[in-house]
C-alpha cells in the first residue's frame, strides 16, 4: 500500500541520516560525486555506461546480460538478489530506446533485443512500464507488433527512477531537436567561416590601401614640399609686410606730432 511505501521510504531516509527521501538521480549523483565508480569491477561499472549513459539498442541486453553474467558467478546472494530486478530495468531502457527509433516494431524483433526470459514476464513488463509512463507503447497483438507514442516527456524516460533534471534523463536527442542542433552547428561553423574569409579579406583590403597611399604619398611628396615652402615664404612676406605697415604707421603718427609741435612753436614765437 502507499502507506506502507512511505513508512518504507522513511525508515529508508533515517536509516542513511538524510535529510529527504533518497531518489535513484540522487544515488547515482552520490555515487559519481564521490568516485564510487572507480573502485567496481571493470563488468559492473560497464552495465552502468551501458544503461545509464550509452545509447546503442541494438546491444544493449546482449551487453547487460554479460555483466548479469559476471555477478552471477561471484555467487554472492547479496548482488545476486538484484539479477531479476536488472533484467526488468533493461527492458524498460531498451524501450525507451527503441521508442525513439521505431514507431512500430515486430514483437518477435523486440523479443530478440530483449534479456532472455519468457514471453509472459516480458508483455507484463511492457503493460507496466507503459501504465507508469516509462514509454508510450501498445502491444498490437492483431498484428504482433509494438507501437510506440510520440510524447516527448515520456519518451526520454520520466520514470525508471529517473527525475527531471538528471543527467541521464536524457537518452538520445530527438529528431526535431537534432535538426536544430546540426543547424546551429552548421550555423557557427559558417559563421567561422566568413570570419576566416573576412579576416583575410580585411588583410588584403588593408595592406592595399596602405600601398596605395604610400604610393600617393611618393608620387605627391615633391609637390607637397613645394607648396609647403611656398606657404612658408607667404607667411614670412606676410609677417614683414605686416612689421612695415606697422612701422609705417608709428612713424607716420611721429611725424603728425613733430610737425603739430614746431607749428605750435612758430605761432608763439610769432605772437612775442
Amino acid at each position: 500500500t502507499e502507506e506502507a511505501l512511505n513508512e518504507k521510504q522513511k525508515r529508508l531516509t533515517s536509516l542513511l541520516s538524510l535529510q529527504e527521501v533518497p531518489t535513484r538521480t540522487s544515488l547515482i549523483r552520490d555515487m559519481i560525486k564521490q568516485g564510487v565508480l572507480n573502485f567496481v569491477h571493470p563488468e559492473l561499472k560497464d552495465m552502468y555506461e551501458w544503461l545509464e549513459v550509452e545509447f546503442h539498442p541494438l546491444y544493449l541486453s546482449s551487453k547487460m546480460e554479460e555483466g548479469i553474467k559476471f555477478v552471477e558467478k561471484l555467487a554472492q546472494p547479496e548482488y545476486s538478489q538484484y539479477m531479476p530486478a536488472l533484467r526488468d530495468v533493461t527492458v524498460v531502457r531498451l524501450l525507451q530506446q527503441v521508442s525513439q527509433v521505431y514507431q512500430t516494431i515486430e514483437l518477435k524483433r523486440f523479443i530478440s533485443l530483449a534479456p532472455p526470459m519468457d514471453r509472459h514476464r516480458l508483455e507484463k513488463i511492457i503493460v507496466n512500464a507503459a501504465r507508469n509512463n516509462d514509454v508510450q507503447v501498445h502491444i498490437e497483438h492483431k498484428l504482433q507488433a509494438l507501437t510506440f507514442g510520440t510524447d516527448l516527456n515520456v519518451s526520454i524516460g520520466r520514470s525508471v527512477g529517473i527525475d527531471a533534471g538528471s543527467k541521464s534523463n536524457i537518452i538520445q536527442k530527438m529528431p526535431n531537436e537534432q535538426i536544430r542542433n546540426q543547424l546551429t552547428s552548421m550555423s557557427s561553423a559558417l559563421y567561422s567561416c566568413m570570419e576566416i574569409i573576412n579576416e583575410k579579406s580585411n588583410k588584403e583590403r588593408n595592406d592595399k590601401l596602405r600601398r596605395d597611399i604610400a604610393k600617393t604619398y611618393y608620387h605627391d611628396e615633391p609637390i607637397q614640399r613645394k607648396e609647403i615652402l611656398k606657404r612658408r615664404e607667404l607667411i614670412e612676406r606676410y609677417k614683414e609686410d605686416k612689421e612695415k605697415e606697422q612701422k609705417d604707421k608709428v612713424i607716420k603718427i611721429y611725424s603728425i606730432k613733430e610737425s603739430s609741435f614746431q607749428k605750435s612753436n612758430f605761432n608763439e614765437i610769432h605772437e612775442i
